[in-house]
């Protein structure tokens, strides 16, 4: 197996699937395997409504960021990066969480609903 992506749709955003995971094997790294798999998920989604991609990371998850990124590029699409806790929202510390948004509004006269983010619904 070279890789695979795990997500599901989100009840209360038909028009978002939250990508729960997404793994390439050692030996196919850095040849554009992942960036390749969100963009055939992608295409695949978008007749059944589904705009936007969603997914939750560590800060520090530099590689998963880069990925993100590069297909948003590629793809032409909205990138976003959303803090959802910060270091000081625990009672210990501890390493913040993004939530990264990538998509683009469905078209006018689609009947597909809208979702439009701002950082205070970020956590819902």
């Amino acid at each position: 197996m070279v890789g695979f992506v795990t997500a599901y749709q989100r009840p209360r955003n038909l028009d978002t699937l939250f990508v729960w995971q997404i793994a390439v094997s050692l030996a196919h790294r850095r040849r554009g395997m992942g960036r390749a798999m969100l963009a055939s998920l992608q295409h695949r989604l978008r007749a059944s409504g589904v705009w936007w991609l969603e997914a939750r990371m560590s800060a520090s998850s530099h590689a998963s960021r880069r990925l993100f990124q590069s297909f948003a590029l590629a793809a032409q699409l909205r990138y976003a990066e959303l803090e959802l806790t910060s270091m000081n929202c625990f009672p210990t510390p501890r390493e913040p969480e993004l939530l990264l948004r990538i998509g683009t509004n469905a078209p006018a006269g689609s009947g597909r609903p809208v979702s439009l983010i701002s950082p205070g619904a970020a956590s819902s």
